[in-house]
């Protein structure tokens, strides 16, 4: 009979990994080590099949109310776990 108080966002908003293509002709040469950090480049991801990265995270909520003050936080964490 829940005493739980979930804590998600409303919307979230994925994308997928972009082949070196997307970025344009020639900006990424495959024997420089250019981009090699960063995962929106799908050549970057450890798996075999990429997953998606998040992209944004809105809540809509029409107040703050002061109980609601500590959820950016609490989501966020969320998130990143």
């Amino acid at each position: 009979m829940g005493a739980d108080y979930l804590i998600r966002p409303d919307i979230l908003v994925l994308r997928e990994p972009l082949g070196d293509p997307a970025f344009g002709d020639g900006a990424i040469n495959e024997a420089d080590a250019v981009a090699r950090g960063t995962s929106l480049r799908l050549a970057n991801s450890e798996a075999t099949e990429a997953r998606p990265l998040l992209h944004a995270s809105v809540s809509c909520k029409w107040t703050l109310r002061s109980d609601r003050a500590q959820n950016a936080r609490t989501e966020a964490l969320n998130l990143m776990a």
